[in-house]
């Protein structure tokens, strides 16, 4: 009787709308779902016992277990290099060598046929055939005895020149030089054979005086004391200062490296013409001591003796 009132009072509770769940499900199936709400509120092992069947089991859902994966690493884009800008520098302006003065450049010397002198007449073999030598080329000229100077400068027969006959005409030498005999032979032949020639060749006209400073003078090298002995301390050297020719033109040595001066190519000519016989040529532009002269001498160079200095 207990059980018939709960249904009825479920019943109630439920309404209607449990009606419409009887009319799909039909009776039977509703009252067991009744009875089973019902024994879960009366807490009966018996009840529990007889719809535990009827629970409709749970459907295990199986898990896909997914293996795992290794790690895939990361691709690393290399930053693309970016070269710094580098700002231009404006370049240094080129730093020029100060200008050197212009020195005239020397030219063989076109000279005139002439016959080539001796060998002897250049280098006699002794003091009496040198002595022979001077006349025979027609220059006037004194012995003298040996100049006063250091122990150290000694003469080799010193002769003092003071004329030489030059392609038929008398050229005066004002300095009248002090020289050693061999020397003098060898400097007169150059004046002859090719100096004079290539000088008249150039001006047109006859040389009258030819001035060739002391020559024999007891000094050190370039006019220092402390220098080893100058060839002018043993005669063997002469210095050309200026020259004049019958047209009255007068040429001095110190315009030798001016392009524009009226003896330019007479001196070029001397300066080119000396280097074919002296062992040493200096004079404007080799340096300072010879900037207002020539210097010819036939000292020796070298070890071989055959070294020659031009300039």
């Amino acid at each position: 009787m207990k059980l018939f009132h709960a249904l009825v009072l479920i019943w109630v509770t439920f309404g209607l709308a449990q009606t419409s769940l009887a009319a799909t499900q039909g009776p039977a199936a509703f009252f067991q779902k009744i009875d089973r709400q019902l024994c879960a509120n009366f807490k009966s092992t018996k009840c529990h016992r007889k719809h535990r069947s009827h629970v409709v089991p749970k459907t295990k859902v199986e898990k896909t277990v997914v293996p795992p994966q290794a790690p895939v690493a990361p691709q690393v884009v290399p930053k693309p290099t970016l070269k710094p800008d580098v700002p231009q520098l404006p370049k240094a302006p080129a730093v020029l060598p100060p200008e050197r003065p212009h020195i005239a450049t020397l030219e063989p010397a076109v000279l005139p046929t002439a016959k080539p002198p001796a060998p002897d007449s250049i280098h006699p073999p002794d003091n009496a055939s040198c002595l022979a030598a001077l006349k025979a080329k027609h220059v006037d000229f004194d012995s003298v005895g040996q100049p006063p100077g250091l122990p150290s400068c000694i003469v080799v027969q010193p002769v003092q020149l003071k004329s030489v006959l030059v392609n038929g005409a008398n050229i005066q030498l004002p300095d009248h030089p002090i020289l050693n005999c061999a020397f003098a032979v060898n400097f007169v032949s150059w004046l002859q054979d090719l100096g004079g020639p290539a000088a008249i060749a150039k001006e047109g006209s006859a040389i009258t005086q030819f001035w060739t400073g002391p020559g024999y003078q007891c000094r050190g090298r370039n006019g220092d004391i402390s220098a080893k002995i100058s060839e002018h301390g043993f005669g063997n050297a002469v210095d050309i200062e200026r020259l004049k020719f019958s047209d009255g033109l007068m040429i001095l040595v110190h315009d030798a490296p001016d392009t524009t001066a009226p003896g330019y190519d007479v001196l070029k000519a001397i300066r080119a013409s000396a280097c074919l016989r002296f062992t040493t040529v200096l004079g404007p532009g080799s340096n300072d001591a010879h900037r207002e002269h020539f210097h010819f001498d036939s000292g020796v160079h070298g070890k071989s003796g055959t070294y020659k200095i031009c300039e």
